[in-house]
């Protein structure tokens, strides 16, 4: 989380973790909505690392139109 601060135009959030993949972009699109950072119609990117708890690097990207 801290080297995607790095990047320009990333806006970097920990949440907690998710019971499944759905529930995540779901909580996603959310909070990207109750930060201010999109709304209804805009696009956001969403990555994470699956299974939730298992470390090891990010294994999933998903642009995501907020609804």
């Amino acid at each position: 989380m801290r080297r995607c601060t790095l990047l320009w135009g990333v806006r970097a959030a920990m949440r907690e973790e998710s019971t499944s993949t759905l529930d995540l972009i779901e909580e996603c699109a959310a909070a990207a909505v109750d930060e201010g950072v999109a709304k209804r119609g805009d696009k956001i990117g969403i990555t994470a690392g699956l299974p939730p708890g298992r470390s090891g690097g990010t294994n999933l990207f998903k642009v995501h139109e907020i609804e």
